[in-house]
């Protein structure tokens, strides 16, 4: 099956996931980006939300990934 049939085929609760991890990813990098130009603690929120959004995408990954 094509890769990209498994991603359609999914549940609208794991899209869902896949598509607030990967906004949550974003806004990450973006709070890192800032914490490079402000010395700030954004460092850790960054690193924060980046897990948080990693963690989200994962159901949505095994779900499609698994045999």
């Amino acid at each position: 099956m094509d890769a990209v049939e498994k991603w359609r085929k999914l549940p609208l609760k794991y899209m869902i996931f896949l598509i607030f991890g990967k906004f949550l990813a974003g806004v990450g990098l973006g709070v890192l980006l800032t914490s490079y130009l402000q010395q700030c603690n954004w460092i850790t929120y960054g690193w924060g939300i980046i897990i948080i959004a990693i963690l989200t995408q994962i159901p949505a990954a095994y779900k499609c990934l698994k045999k």
